[in-house]
């Protein structure tokens, strides 16, 4: 994101409908509020082109705008916006996304911060035992938003981007993003800083009871390439 907004005419909202009010980017000086339109706020505040702008954009979670009916009456403008494009970038293994947000919420740490010593803040070693009735709602729940995302924007131009390529690959990644975009390639102004997730830095103790129930599970490819349990 931070690459993408250092383009030239270009204006990148970073979480405006952050799901903690008080995280929210404030826009114009104006904070989105739950409860209100935020396809309005999108409208008024981000998509506007004033200035020297020619590409606006924002990021937004699938998660966000969904605490009730007028909070999330984005989703549905979005959708009927054929004129926007769309970056979907996901993790292709939803149980790495799983630990990786177990690690987070254990470690307090969710992502490094700026100017800090990446492996002193952000690659220490956190263990963890993982519920795994929780773990498999969470699978299929985010199964589920990926899949019915991506259909209600089947007919927008979209780019899929995958964590897994983007943190071998950003530069590359990076050029075809903009590429997409129609911003213009100025090369990448700030290294991305890929996670460290990975059996040293994950330690989960009841490792061989959440392989067990991934095997008998639709999600079994996911252990072949899962930094912390494909070494079984």
């Amino acid at each position: 994101m931070n690459n993408l907004a250092a383009a030239p005419k270009t204006r990148i909202r970073f979480e405006p409908f952050h799901i903690s009010e008080e995280k929210r980017a404030q826009v114009d000086g104006k904070r989105w509020k739950t409860g209100t339109s935020s396809a309005q706020f999108l409208n008024d505040h981000i998509f506007s082109t004033e200035g020297d702008v020619d590409t606006v954009g924002s990021k937004l979670f699938f998660f966000h705008c969904r605490e009730d009916a007028r909070s999330a009456d984005i989703w549905q403008h979005l959708k009927d916006r054929k004129d926007i494009k769309v970056v979907f970038l996901n993790r292709r293994n939803l149980l790495d996304r799983h630990f990786s947000d177990l690690r987070a919420q254990k470690s307090g740490i969710w992502h490094p911060k700026t100017g800090s010593d990446w492996s002193a803040d952000y690659a220490e070693a956190v263990e963890i035992k993982v519920n795994i009735p929780r773990m498999m709602n969470q699978l299929n729940s985010l199964y589920a938003t990926l899949h019915n995302v991506k259909r209600d924007f089947k007919d927008h131009d979209v780019l899929n981007v995958t964590y897994e390529n983007l943190a071998p690959r950003s530069e590359i990644i990076l050029s075809k993003v903009k590429a997409f975009l129609s911003i213009e390639d100025t090369g990448m102004q700030s290294p991305f800083r890929s996670g460290t997730l990975t059996s040293e830095t994950l330690r989960i103790l009841n490792k061989k009871e959440i392989v067990d129930r991934l095997r008998a599970s639709v999600f079994s490819r996911y252990l072949d390439t899962s930094a912390v349990l494909r070494e079984h």
